[in-house]
C-alpha cells in the first residue's frame, strides 16, 4: 500500500469557508497529498471562489459535474486518481495538522482495515464542542451512526463495495457507505483525538427542518439496500415505509423531495 492520500472536496455553490477548508489539508504536518474539487454546482455561483483558491495553493485537481448529487460526485472524485487512501472532506469543514499524521500508521500497517474514524469538534465559528465517537463495532452501527464522515479511507475496500450508492443522491449517504463496508468486512479504527472540525450551520442539508423530517426514510432506504446485516422486523417496516414514496425518491435532489414531500405527505 503507497501512502499518497486523495482529499476528495464536493462543492454545491457555496464556497464561502473553501479556503479554510484547503488551508487546512495545506497546513497538514506529512506532505503525502492531494486535492480534487468536484464542483458539482448547477450553475456557475461556485466557479470564481474555485478559481481563486486554485490560484493560491498548489496540488489541486478540479472536476467539473453538474449536480450529480453528493454520492456520485465523489466517486468520481475518488476514481480520477490511483491513490490508496482517500479523505472525503466538505467545503466547510476543516481539519487539525495533524490528522494524517495520527491517522495513517493504523491504516498503513493493517492494509485489511477499513477505514481510520476519529473524534469531532463542532463549531460555528465562536464556540467549540467535544464531539467523541464511540470504538469501532458493527452492531452498534446498525443501530446507528456514530462515525464521522471525514475518514480516512482504504481505496481497496472503496472500490471492493462499488464506492458511495449513487442510488442515493446525499440523504444519510457516509451511513450507508459505512454499513456496505462493514457487510463485507471492512471494519474501522478508532483514533481517539479530535482531528476533524465540523461546521455548524442552521442553512446546512443536513440540519434542515426536510432531513429531520425524512430520516427515518433515508434509514429505510439503506435497510432495504442491504438487507441482511439488519433484522427481519427492520427490513419488514422498511420495505412499507418505501412503498409509500417513488421508486427514485432517493435520486432527487432536496428541492423536488421537499415539493412532493409537501404535496403528499400530511
Amino acid at each position: 500500500m503507497t501512502n499518497n492520500i486523495s482529499f476528495i472536496v464536493p462543492i454545491f455553490r457555496d464556497t464561502r469557508y473553501l479556503e479554510r477548508t484547503i488551508k487546512s489539508i495545506q497546513d497538514q504536518t506529512l506532505n503525502c497529498w492531494e486535492i480534487v474539487i468536484v464542483n458539482d454546482s448547477d450553475n456557475d455561483d461556485a466557479d470564481q471562489g474555485i478559481a481563486d483558491v486554485v490560484a493560491k495553493y498548489d496540488r489541486i485537481t478540479v472536476i467539473r459535474t453538474h449536480d450529480v448529487g453528493l454520492s456520485k460526485a465523489r466517486n468520481i472524485g475518488i476514481r480520477s486518481n490511483d491513490s490508496s487512501l482517500f479523505v472525503p472532506l466538505d467545503p466547510d469543514d476543516y481539519i487539525h495538522p495533524q490528522y494524517i499524521e495520527q491517522t495513517l500508521p493504523a491504516i498503513a500497517h493493517n492494509p485489511n482495515l477499513g477505514f481510520v474514524y476519529v473524534n469531532s469538534i463542532y463549531t460555528d465559528g465562536e464556540n467549540f464542542q467535544s464531539v467523541p465517537s464511540a470504538d469501532y463495532s458493527f452492531f452498534n452501527l446498525v443501530q446507528n451512526n456514530f462515525i464521522v464522515y471525514c475518514s480516512l479511507f482504504n481505496r481497496k475496500a472503496f472500490d471492493d463495495v462499488g464506492g458511495y450508492d449513487e442510488e442515493n443522491f446525499n440523504y444519510f449517504e457516509d451511513y450507508q457507505f459505512f454499513i456496505n463496508l462493514g457487510a463485507k468486512g471492512w471494519y474501522g479504527f478508532h483514533q481517539t483525538q479530535e482531528l476533524f472540525y465540523y461546521t455548524v450551520r442552521k442553512d446546512s442539508a443536513y440540519q434542515s427542518e426536510h432531513t429531520q423530517k425524512m430520516g427515518s426514510v433515508y434509514k429505510s432506504f439503506i435497510i432495504t439496500r442491504r438487507p441482511e446485516v439488519f433484522p427481519l422486523v427492520w427490513q419488514e417496516q422498511a420495505k412499507e415505509t418505501m412503498s409509500k414514496f417513488p421508486k427514485d425518491f432517493m435520486l432527487w435532489n432536496r428541492q423536488k423531495q421537499e415539493e412532493w414531500v409537501k404535496e403528499n405527505i400530511t
